[in-house]
């Protein structure tokens, strides 16, 4: 995904609202990419989130699939870590939106200890559509569930804060979601132009909201996988309880992009608009990797012909 998009009043390189442009225009830019297009210094925050998935993907290299017990720590660990990072950057946040006068000061921890909540809550319901549902593996694939998401945490954090460095680009998805593009693409194309900052907000707001449609739209799937794997589950109500915790998951990541945006570079120009709905955009490609933990293919319109839940997988509470 892009980062140099404007907010109101003024794009992330401040140049006013001229320079307001939206998510999707980076196609094939690397996430470690800055939108500059040259070589990006890590922040302190994005070494110590490397190092923590770099250890534990050491670690993963030598265990046995069947070793559950300890993969099961393994993620835990590793979750940890990445907790720990991304607490440590919250001073930095703070200092930004203090600075500032921000209204946002004091929100990081609560907008991080929401997000966290949401994970959990998410990846206690998605994660029971796992292949290893029914098995001793469950655990560990919640644990791995929510060491995901909390790395896109940190994700959306080096992507839209001010720690010092050019920020580095969340690749946008065309691949896996054509239709939601196709619709942006249009909407930008034949915005008025009038107002550049709203109108790419508009942009955003759009795609954010048809990525994560086409989430919903794969829910019934995953709860009839849930529903085979433990007979007397109702469908229905599992889909309903998936569809309300994705939506808190939504509604977390939304307070953490306007903290981080708030403490973005584009934070002088005294305009967020844009580039919060440029963080939605992050946020609800990230939901689909959740999606694809338990059900890989799925988003790709691969699903068998066989909804029992055989051949995809799946995670539990833990």
């Amino acid at each position: 995904m892009m980062l140099a998009c404007g907010g109101e009043g003024g794009g992330r390189d401040g140049d006013g609202a001229g320079s307001a442009v939206t998510k999707g225009d980076n196609l094939g830019e690397s996430e470690t990419d800055a939108t500059s297009g040259g070589d990006v210094l890590d922040s302190d925050h994005r070494a110590a989130v490397l190092e923590c998935d770099a250890v534990a993907d050491h670690i993963r290299e030598h265990l046995s699939a069947t070793r559950v017990d300890a993969i099961l720590d393994l993620e835990r660990d590793r979750n940890d870590c990445l907790v720990s990072a991304n607490d440590a950057v919250i001073g930095t946040i703070e200092a930004v939106l203090t600075a500032s006068g921000d209204p946002y000061a004091g929100q990081g921890q609560p907008a991080w200890k929401g997000h966290r909540s949401a994970a959990i809550a998410v990846c206690n319901v998605v994660v029971e559509a796992h292949a290893d549902a029914a098995t001793g593996a469950l655990a560990a694939v919640a644990a791995t569930c929510i060491g995901d998401i909390e790395a896109q945490l940190g994700a959306l954090v080096d992507a839209h804060a001010d720690l010092g460095v050019a920020p580095f680009s969340i690749p946008a998805a065309r691949d896996r979601y054509p239709s939601c593009y196709a619709a942006f693409d249009d909407e930008v194309a034949n915005a008025p132009g009038t107002d550049l900052v709203s109108e790419a907000a508009a942009a955003s707001d759009g795609l954010s909201a048809c990525i994560r449609e086409a989430h919903d739209a794969v829910l019934p799937e995953l709860a009839a996988r849930v529903a085979a794997t433990f007979p007397g589950r109702d469908a229905a109500q599992i889909e309903s309880d998936m569809q309300a915790m994705m939506g808190g998951l939504a509604d977390a990541r939304q307070r953490v992009c306007e903290v981080v945006v708030h403490a973005g570079p584009g934070r002088d120009a005294g305009g967020f608009l844009a580039v919060i709905a440029d963080c939605a955009v992050d946020a609800a490609i990230a939901s689909g990797e959740t999606i694809d933990l338990v059900a890989p293919g799925l988003l790709d319109g691969e699903v068998p012909d066989d909804t029992t839940g055989d051949g995809t997988e799946s995670g539990s509470t833990g």
